[in-house]
């Protein structure tokens, strides 16, 4: 049999000369990115000290970018292994503001509290961080690249057209039934190309604290999470001792109990906390409405490490009288 062009010799040292390199492009590209560019891998040895390969220009270092006459510091941070940049935002909405948003949009206002209090876990209108798995985050819940970006981006396209094209698509930013797209020297990246993009290159992040000064933006980031992260969570189905309910009836007269709901949402996902809140409610053995309480007091007990949200949730809006003995932080431990 002869031998093929990449059995020579040659091309056996060629490959042994660059496997350092080939192994750390494969180790970036399973670790989906995490870092910017190129990284130090897993795998190099700690006695070599550090790793002499390429790294990305903004790791680990802060980027400032100039938005009008305003100027943004975005900072850089860690978390379970994902680096990126963070900047929290100094457009941040109380109660006040966010009604107002509910009462231009014709959404009922009871949601006002708990996405206020919510956002002050998260950020402003103009919050972004790129730290996570999300890849990239933005506004006053946070909406990531891989999670509620491309709806609140797909909704402003839909009502606000004219914004959208001036604020986004002007700059090479898309979204379509597929995802967010970015436009990039006349190539159009999509899916996670898109996202390590937006990640990776702070001129894409100047448009979005541009956009995010804007009403009709901030009108369409509330009127999102409410539709998303609210309303949509509420509607679901837990199943209880004496039947079936939804999550807004078991929770119909506990407004802590809705914002428990809509927390767990924006902070883990809808389907996480649906099956936590449906974990809780067996657990607690839950018959009705009335033992609510029951199951929110398990719920902060399952939630440990999300635990001072759930705690900073109840001294924002309390829960009823005669509800705190079960659901006040301090009792929960005794779940």
């Amino acid at each position: 049999m002869a031998r093929t062009s990449t059995d020579d010799p040659l091309s056996r040292l060629s490959r042994l000369v660059t496997w350092p390199w080939r192994r750390a492009v494969l180790e970036v590209n399973r670790r989906g990115h995490r870092v910017y560019g190129w990284g130090q891998p897993h795998w190099w040895p700690e006695r070599l000290g550090g790793w002499p390969g390429p790294r990305h220009p903004h790791d680990n270092r802060s980027v400032v970018i100039f938005a009008g006459t305003d100027r943004f510091e975005f900072l850089p941070a860690v978390s379970d292994g994902y680096r990126g940049h963070a900047h929290h935002g100094t457009l941040r909405p109380d109660v006040t503001d966010v009604e107002a948003c509910l009462v231009r949009l014709n959404l009922p206002t009871g949601a006002a509290r708990a996405l206020a209090v919510i956002s002050s876990f998260e950020g402003g209108f103009d919050a972004i961080q790129t730290w996570d798995r999300g890849k990239f985050a933005w506004g006053f819940i946070q909406f990531t690249a891989t999670g509620g970006l491309p709806r609140l981006l797909h909704n402003l396209k839909m009502n606000a057209p004219a914004v959208f094209d001036e604020c986004f698509v002007s700059g090479g930013i898309d979204v379509d039934p597929g995802g967010i797209t970015i436009r990039v020297n006349g190539r159009t990246l999509r899916g996670r190309r898109a996202h390590n993009r937006l990640h990776d290159d702070p001129s894409l992040w100047r448009m979005f604290l541009l956009a995010s000064r804007l009403g009709p933006v901030q009108d369409m980031q509330v009127r999102t999470a409410y539709d998303t992260y609210y309303a949509h969570p509420l509607e679901q189905v837990v199943a209880l001792r004496d039947g079936r309910l939804t999550l807004g009836a078991l929770f119909a007269e506990n407004e802590y109990g809705r914002a428990i709901v809509c927390d767990r949402a924006v902070n883990r996902g809808v389907r996480y906390a649906l099956e936590i809140l449906r974990t809780a409610a067996r657990q607690s053995d839950a018959r009705g409405v009335r033992d609510a309480p029951a199951v929110l007091a398990r719920v902060r007990a399952l939630e440990r490490r999300d635990g001072w949200r759930l705690d900073a949730l109840a001294q924002a809006i309390p829960p009823a009288v005669g509800d705190r003995d079960a659901i006040l932080p301090g009792s929960f431990q005794a779940v």
